[in-house]
């Protein structure tokens, strides 16, 4: 029996053809927008957007260590699958890293004041401190996380991987740079 693709399939099968000859930008661009799209049932966008970094990390690695699945009947669903393993295995990890009641008591108290420091910016500039608080406020608590370590405390990258128990500390700087985004986005948009 033949079977038939669209001319969406077949364009998909072309971009995987080229993406295991190294080709990865085009099957980057293409496939990270589908992944957004399916991304948006759970709702936490950055979540989805860590997530999608971490499959085409995954599936680039497989490239260069040639261990990529011999067939794939589908592109997309083998990406969405992938997708949401990650997804909620990152979510597994961040409901452990912030399990309070795990801590000994020392360890305890210094979580409390990070937290405290995360809620409660304790930096101030003269007349625009309560646009700037809110603006840090509304951001998510892992970015509260890194603009602290890495602005305030003034942490490297090396050492912030490490506490956040990232992977690289070009993972550690590529989040500094998403929160300083969002940040400067939110405080442009409280600013009006």
């Amino acid at each position: 029996m033949k079977s038939y693709k669209s001319k969406e399939e077949e364009y998909e099968i072309s971009l995987y053809e080229g993406f295991k000859k190294e080709r990865i930008v085009p099957f980057h661009n293409y496939f990270r927008l589908k992944l957004i799209q399916y991304g948006k049932k759970y709702h936490d966008l950055e979540r989805v957007e860590d997530s999608i970094q971490d499959v085409f990390e995954a599936l680039t690695y497989r490239l260069r260590t040639n261990k990529l699945p011999k067939k794939i009947i589908s592109i997309k669903a083998y990406l969405f699958k992938s997708f949401d393993y990650v997804y909620r295995n990152q979510t597994k990890r961040y409901k452990k890293e912030f399990a309070v009641s795990k801590l000994d008591k020392n360890a305890q108290r210094e979580f409390q004041q990070f937290s405290d420091e995360f809620l409660n910016p304790i930096w101030a500039i003269d007349g625009a401190n309560d646009v700037l608080s809110r603006a840090y406020n509304s951001l998510p608590y892992r970015y509260k996380k890194i603009i602290l370590l890495r602005s305030i405390r003034g942490y490297r990258y090396k050492e912030i991987a490490q506490i956040l128990k990232l992977q690289t500390p070009s993972a550690a700087e590529s989040m500094f740079r998403r929160a300083i985004k969002q940040f400067t986005a939110m405080w442009k948009k409280l600013n009006r």
